[in-house]
């Protein structure tokens, strides 16, 4: 038997195979993964900062989290863009994102309560389209905010030393051999740009 993942990105994934399954069944299901896939992401964010005491970095109630997200980056809905550049040529060498899970999103994960507890009585067609419609904008929503591999903005420490984690291993190990060669800019947007 698999073993069931966890991560935000898997439970995105499930949301995503049951919402193409198309029955009403499904729905319930899928929102059931949307909220925990919100919840979760923003447990992987809190729990990769060691800055935090550990009550803040534990919980389950979205409201709790993003208040303790808040406190931690100050950041609201913006993205973190960091670009790595060459110091020699230039050129960048990666450019990677955080991607928060924005207040929209926080209100969202509340709003799919309803759904997760199931319906009184037997929804209409017209009832139905509207809970798919909702959660593929949930959905969306999600993805964006796991499309980043930078688990918060890089935070500077008293030390002067820069705090960054990255979700992918090979990312990090390939900026750590590149040391002081590296001339790291952050920028902070209103929005992910888009990859066309």
């Amino acid at each position: 038997m698999k073993g069931y993942d966890v991560f935000s990105r898997s439970c995105l994934q499930r949301a995503r195979d049951r919402l193409d399954e198309n029955t009403t069944e499904a729905l319930f299901y899928a929102a059931f993964e949307l909220r925990c896939g919100i919840e979760v992401r923003m447990q992987e964010y809190l729990e990769a900062q060691e800055h935090l005491a550990a009550s803040k970095r534990k919980g389950w109630q979205i409201p709790k989290l993003g208040h303790n997200l808040e406190q931690a980056f100050r950041l609201g809905d913006r993205v973190a863009q960091l670009t790595f550049t060459d110091l020699e040529t230039k050129r960048p060498l990666q450019i990677l994102y955080y991607t928060p899970v924005t207040s929209t999103l926080q209100r969202e994960a509340g709003q799919l309560d309803r759904y997760r507890h199931g319906l009184q009585e037997s929804p209409s067609r017209e009832r139905l389209t509207a809970i798919r419609v909702f959660l593929e904008q949930v959905y969306a929503h999600l993805k964006t905010a796991n499309t980043g591999t930078v688990l918060g903005p890089p935070l500077v420490k008293p030390d002067g030393r820069i705090q960054l984690y990255v979700e992918e291993e090979g990312i990090a190990t390939e900026l750590y051999k590149l040391g002081s060669r590296v001339i790291m800019t952050v920028k902070y947007l209103d929005e992910l740009p888009s990859s066309d």
